[in-house]
């Protein structure tokens, strides 16, 4: 596959997009955001009404959701300018006194792009939340048009990690990768490259790769955001894993409820196959595959692999024991190779960029970047990928959802499963290393800032008792610990409990972490155990019979 032939192709269509005399806006929005469509209708006839010629891009989100709509305007010989917030009345502002008048109503705009800027307006590289920042995965996420493949490989650079993927031969690749470092991000950071070579070596008639893109924990956001805004970027790092291991077919697993995502992955699929790209196949190439898109059911038990792989073969949820692993026999048999959204995304850059760039950026063993989401922050919720190895202060300051005099209790790191940091452990990096050390899971990228006045037993009784919701039911240890452990929580937030509750809540928590099948019921005490750890006193207040503090409501998980 010629890349530079792709791109010509691509370019005819886009032509707009490359000159720089052209004008161009950009609607950037999450796809549930009604105000979207709106003020993209309103720069569309408003400009057509004007006379003037401009490009205009329908992107999906940034993961600023807050601040959505966000207008990008591009006027030839001036910087960039990006506007929070803007409704059609607001659109029509900037036509009529920025577009035809030459006014770039800067008391609205949010920030500049590039080196250049307007008198006090700051840059982009001025502001906290975009210098703790690095986007790889995110990098095109409302920068694109992501129902039009002209505009990932034109605007992004779409498939020309493929492209030079096909060249190095299914070896090279696999080597490429490990020496990028990358490591899952779908759980404890099993090396990328060490699962793809054992996949590569099962010899089978026929082998499968998955992609899980569900986002299990319902305050996560990274695989909808993906989809939505650059589903190709996955589909990339998909046919180079598929390339790689020698796969005849690849499943893209999407929570059925996320019909938007659902719709763009399919149409993504379909002018993929328009554009001559391996779906079906392509000549010169020998490699072939195809792409099914199957939309399953949401929840924590989906995050396990072999529970995935039930739910594919439909069967319930529930995982099972290994060894055989699913390299080596999973779905229907086959070998089969699971993989997170996110580290196919990341597949993407390390063959659009290089092994060398990739692993530059980070730590030594936890290399690249990873995406988070803030269930809060000054700016509400906004999902952000940072450099492994950024503090979680760093983190929180820089999106404004804690300052450095604010009070902090703890923060939950890796959703309903995560264990609670306490406001004087921030400084810790995020990095697998760091965080498995602190006896922790990075899990699904969720950070919960509970406040100085939360009542941890009120916070963890809410936890548990989501997380028992979400258990399969086929582990004793999980199905009757999380209940028990939630009866008991309840128990004691009422004024009911015992010093013994406490302790049984130790013990219980501590044989959940050795005895459960799979990584959610041995994750699923990590919040309690945490908490007692960390606010012994809490609890203890309970027991005694004081006055509860005021809770915190926050946290869809809890709810």
């Amino acid at each position: 596959m010629d890349f530079d032939l792709l791109h010509a192709k691509a370019k005819s269509d886009c032509e707009a997009l490359l000159k720089d005399d052209s004008i161009k806006v950009r609607v950037s929005a999450l796809s549930d955001n009604s105000a979207g469509a709106a003020v993209l209708g309103a720069f569309e006839s408003g400009l057509k009404n004007s006379g003037l010629t401009a490009a205009i891009i329908r992107a999906g989100s940034m993961g600023y959701y807050a601040m959505e709509p966000l207008v990008t305007i591009e006027m030839p010989g001036h910087p960039g300018l990006v506007y929070p917030n803007v409704d059609e009345a607001m659109a029509d502002k900037l036509i009529r006194e920025y577009l035809i008048g030459g006014d770039p109503c800067i008391d609205t705009a949010w920030y500049s792009l590039g080196p250049d800027t307007f008198d006090t307006l700051p840059r982009a590289s001025d502001l906290p939340l975009f210098r703790v920042q690095q986007r790889i995965a995110l990098k095109n996420c409302g920068m694109i048009d992501p129902e039009r493949i002209e505009s990932s490989i034109v605007g992004g650079r779409g498939y020309s990690g493929l492209s030079r993927a096909l060249e190095m031969g299914p070896e090279q690749v696999i080597r490429q990768l490990s020496e990028s470092g990358l490591r899952s991000r779908g759980g404890a950071g099993y090396p990328t490259a060490q699962k793809w070579e054992l996949t590569a070596r099962t010899q089978s008639g026929e082998k499968i790769v998955v992609c899980n893109a569900v986002d299990a924990d319902p305050r996560a956001r990274t695989a909808r955001l993906l989809l939505e805004s650059d589903p190709h970027r996955v589909l990339e790092g998909l046919l180079i894993a598929a390339f790689a291991v020698g796969a005849d077919r690849c499943i893209v697993c999407v929570d059925q409820a996320r019909t938007t995502a659902l719709r763009r992955l399919e149409r993504a699929i379909s002018r993929m196959r328009d554009f001559v790209l391996p779906g079906d196949s392509t000549p010169g190439c020998g490699f072939s595959t195809d792409i099914q898109v199957r939309p399953v059911q949401d929840g924590l038990a989906a995050g396990e692999e072999t529970a995935l792989l039930r739910t594919l073969e439909g069967r319930q949820a529930m995982p099972y024991l290994r060894e055989p692993y699913p390299v080596e026999r999973g779905l229907g048999g086959k070998p089969t190779l699971i993989q997170n959204i996110e580290t196919l995304a990341d597949v993407a850059a390390v063959f659009q960029e290089s092994s060398q760039y990739f692993s530059s950026i980070g730590t030594s063993r936890s290399t690249g970047t990873k995406i988070v989401t803030l269930t809060d922050s000054a700016m509400g919720p906004c999902t952000i990928e940072v450099p492994f190895g950024t503090s979680l202060r760093q983190i929180l300051t820089s999106t404004g959802a804690a300052s450095e005099n604010d009070a902090i209790k703890a923060v939950q790191l890796g959703g309903a499963l995560g264990s609670y940091w306490s406001g004087d452990a921030l400084d810790s990096p995020l990095d697998f290393d760091a965080v498995a050390k602190a006896g922790a899971i990075i899990g699904s990228g969720t950070i919960d800032v509970v406040a100085s006045t939360a009542c941890m037993v009120r916070e963890t009784a809410r936890t548990m008792a989501y997380t028992h919701s979400q258990s399969c039911g086929q582990c004793v240890f999980c199905r009757e610990g999380t209940l028990q452990m939630a009866d008991i929580l309840k128990s004691i937030e009422d004024g009911q409990g015992t010093p013994q509750d406490l302790t049984l809540l130790k013990e219980l928590g501590e044989q959940m972490q050795v005895g459960c099948i799979c990584g959610l019921g041995r994750n699923a005490s990590n919040p309690v155990l945490s908490a007692l750890t960390l606010f012994q006193s809490d609890f203890d207040s309970h027991v005694q019979g004081l006055p509860c503090l005021a809770g915190s409501e926050s946290g869809a998980a809890k709810e």
